[in-house]
């Protein structure tokens, strides 16, 4: 979720591409600015918190892919995984 321009909330389903404990690369249908800020939330990822866009790219179709730096003490790191 992100504020557009005129203050509206604006909500999308992302497919997350690359993950770290700084970041993450997702893919949308919509190009955001940078420094635009996200509330993000992944109970796939294990992620609740925000993000600030640091870049944006036209992908393939009308998909853009957009790298978010996590922001407000946010980490992320892989689950364990059973023995």
């Amino acid at each position: 979720m992100w504020r557009d321009p005129r203050g509206e909330d604006k909500f999308v389903h992302a497919k997350a591409l690359d993950i770290c404990e700084m970041g993450l690369r997702i893919q949308i249908p919509e190009a955001l600015p940078q420094q635009t800020y996200l509330a993000i939330s992944s109970s796939k990822l294990g992620l609740v918190g925000h993000a600030s866009v640091r870049h944006c790219a036209r992908a393939r179709g009308s998909q853009y892919t957009v790298g978010v730096e996590f922001t407000a003490g946010l980490r992320w790191s892989p689950k364990e995984l059973p023995s």
